[in-house]
């Protein structure tokens, strides 16, 4: 029986890599390897069983660049926020969803190479983890500046969209308006209708006596959540 040679299979899977395929990676990054074998290796998943040649050394790397770039523009954007709001605005940026949203934004799915068994191409995490994987090839073929253009470039640092915008709206509000020294939210209910056992709020939120919002719900919470939730998207949409 032969034995398998992880190199031979490597360079199996980069000479598949045609000119035009490569060339449409570049175009789509917005860049020009010097060093292609960089860009192949960002793209190669374990499932070829040539660990020494996949992109999980790259990813490691990459995790810590992006984490840097991140970092280094919210502290430059968001010169007035404390180290809680900054760390609050980094993770929404930083998790895995994240990334894997970018990676397909950018087509980097359809470009990894793995042994075609199963759905490698649509699972976030090698998804996450090949968006890490070329921040790190970009960095070491062009240098901090490359892989900044990239980040910068499909990364959106939405003003004031605290972590838990979603999950406590009232929150996420109130810290936005502490910050713009804006008062507290006042929240009204506006209608109850329907049985006790079933009412239906309609609610108002009112911020510094301008800004307004409704929601509505099954109950005052889920109500004022809904118009807290309203409110912050009008606020920071644009």
């Amino acid at each position: 029986m032969a034995v398998f040679d992880p190199l031979l299979a490597y360079w199996f899977w980069y000479n598949m890599i045609t000119e035009h395929a490569l060339a449409s990676l570049e175009e789509a990054l917005d860049y020009q390897f010097v060093d292609k074998q960089l860009a192949v290796m960002a793209l190669t998943h374990r499932s070829l069983r040539a660990d020494e040649y996949s992109y999980e050394r790259l990813e490691f790397l990459g995790d810590k660049v992006l984490a840097l770039i991140l970092s280094e523009t919210l502290y430059h954007k968001f010169s007035d926020a404390d180290q809680g709001e900054l760390t609050k605005r980094y993770h929404p940026l930083a998790k895995e969803g994240a990334l894997a949203k970018i990676a397909v934004g950018v087509g980097l799915p359809s470009f990894i190479l793995a042994d075609g068994i199963g759905d490698v191409h649509e699972r976030a995490s090698v998804q996450s983890d090949v968006a890490e994987a070329i921040i790190a090839a970009l960095y070491l073929d062009g240098g901090m500046a490359a892989a900044r253009k990239f980040v910068l470039t499909h990364w959106v640092f939405d003003d004031a969209v605290p972590d838990d915008r979603n999950e406590n709206p009232k929150s996420a509000l109130q810290e936005w308006a502490a910050a713009r020294q804006l008062g507290l939210p006042a929240y009204n209910i506006l209608d109850k209708r329907g049985p006790d056992h079933a009412l239906y709020f309609s609610v108002e939120v009112v911020l510094n006596g301008v800004h307004k919002a409704q929601g509505e719900g099954l109950s005052r919470k889920i109500a004022e959540q809904d118009a807290a939730r309203n409110l912050l998207s009008n606020l920071t949409k644009g």
